[in-house]
């Protein structure tokens, strides 16, 4: 062979290799640029921790869908349509089954349903998507991948459906556990304001309902919670501590506070615990230590009632 012929023939084989490792770099990049993507898409949920989301269904019930992944499981609670609520940000008095769109007429959007189920109903839930979303409950493999791609109303980033869809499709019937909240002593059912008949929140959530929301792997078993009030209404403090404790917190401390003109705030050294009490009440989150022997400390300003 021709020196030449040499020289072009190593020429090329050092092309090949070079067009080779230019192209598994590209490959390498695209990956990390999609996972890149995804975390930066995935607002609220890893696929380690559970979940709870609130969904307007088409019959007007709204279902609170809590996916487990410790028990590998999905909970449906369903509160019927004519369940009378006081609504969250001092809105008046409407049933369950009106509040999704008066959330999208005050353009509150589904912020308003979940604030509204936390106030009434002391579940902590902070995810909220329309009724397209049921099929991450129901895993029926259609309404599954409507539920994944849609164009629907919901805060729920395109991480967090990948992964609910990812869990959705693991969890066997069995596994979908629905409770209706009618055929429980939690609701009574009277006459309403507007003279129907229909249901009212009475007394406390069933322990069997209450423990779909307890978080240990957040907050442990021995949480201790401070709950500090500058709010001049009634009963909010107790409130708050009540949806709290529904995580696995113990509220040990309620007191009054001087006047503060703020929302709110959660402090603790707990980022996660923070995160997750913060977006239930939409509070300022701030980590680190607080004064005395307390894991979580929330401090209710003067505007927390308007807004919750």
């Amino acid at each position: 062979m021709r020196p030449a012929q040499k020289r072009r023939r190593k020429s090329a084989v050092k092309d090949g290799k070079k067009g080779k490792l230019l192209f598994i770099l590209a490959v390498l990049l695209v990956v990390a640029s999609f996972f890149l993507f995804l975390r930066l898409q995935t607002r609220f949920w890893s696929g380690r921790e559970k979940l709870s989301m609130a969904i307007p269904n088409p019959d007007g019930s709204v279902s609170v869908a809590t996916f487990d992944p410790r028990l590998g499981t999905v909970n449906e609670i369903i509160i019927p349509a004519n369940t009378q609520v006081s609504v969250a940000s001092q809105l008046g008095t409407w049933k369950i089954k009106s509040v999704w769109q008066l959330g999208i007429n005050e353009k509150k959007e589904g912020s308003l349903l979940v604030k509204t189920v936390s106030k009434n109903f002391y579940f902590p839930v902070y995810v909220w998507a329309d009724s397209q979303s049921r099929g991450f409950v129901s895993g029926d493999f259609p309404a599954l991948i409507k539920s994944l791609f849609g164009l629907y109303k919901t805060n729920l980033g395109v991480g967090d459906r990948l992964h609910l869809a990812a869990f959705s499709l693991k969890v066997k019937n069995p596994d979908r556990i629905v409770s209706d909240l009618s055929r429980t002593a939690f609701l009574k059912k009277t006459r309403l304001v507007d003279g129907e008949e229909g249901y009212v929140v009475f007394g406390s959530p069933p322990e069997k309902i209450s423990a779909v929301f307890s978080d240990t792997e957040t907050f442990g078993a021995n949480t201790r919670l401070a709950i500090k009030d500058a709010t001049s209404a009634f009963g909010e403090a107790e409130r708050v501590g009540r949806i709290i404790e529904t995580f696995g917190a113990k509220v040990s401390s309620v007191s009054k506070t001087d006047s503060l003109n703020t929302n709110c705030e959660v402090r603790g050294i707990n980022r996660a615990m923070v995160r997750k009490v913060s977006m239930v009440f939409s509070c300022t989150q701030v980590v680190g230590e607080i004064e005395g022997s307390f894991d979580l400390e929330i401090i209710l300003g003067e505007e927390f009632p308007q807004n919750f």
